[in-house]
C-alpha cells in the first residue's frame, strides 16, 4: 500500500468476510480483547485494496503469493467488478503495480 501512496494513489484495505472486534486489555501482561463480538466486513471474494486513482479511476487489486490462487467468490467478484467496466488486478510482488500505469 507504501507503493501505492508514492504514486499518488489513494488505496483503501477492505477487509471481506467475519472478523472479531473488542476492547483491548492487558491481563498477566498479555494484550487480550475483551466484550468480543462478530462484525461482517466487505463481501466475501471483495479485492484486498481498492485504489483510488486520478481521472475518476478505480482500482480493485487482489493480493496472492507466487503460486497463490483465487477462491471461487474471489473469481466471482472479479467478474461483476469487470462486467461494471471497472479494473480488476491480481498482484503478486511489489513490481506488478507497474501494471496500474499502463
Amino acid at each position: 500500500m507504501v507503493e501505492l501512496s508514492k504514486l499518488g494513489y489513494i488505496p483503501l484495505r477492505a477487509n471481506a468476510g467475519q472478523f472479531w472486534q473488542g476492547q483491548q486489555a492487558t491481563l498477566d501482561g498479555q494484550r487480550i480483547l475483551t466484550n468480543i463480538k462478530a462484525v461482517k466486513g466487505m463481501p466475501e471474494g471483495t479485492s484486498d485494496i481498492i485504489c483510488i486513482m486520478p481521472n475518476g479511476r478505480t482500482a480493485w487489486i487482489e493480493c496472492k503469493t507466487a503460486t497463490g490462487k483465487q477462491r471461487e467468490a474471489q473469481v466471482r467478484f472479479q467478474q461483476m467488478v469487470e462486467s461494471f467496466g471497472h479494473q480488476y488486478y491480481i498482484m503478486r510482488c511489489v513490481e506488478d503495480i507497474k501494471q496500474l500505469a499502463e
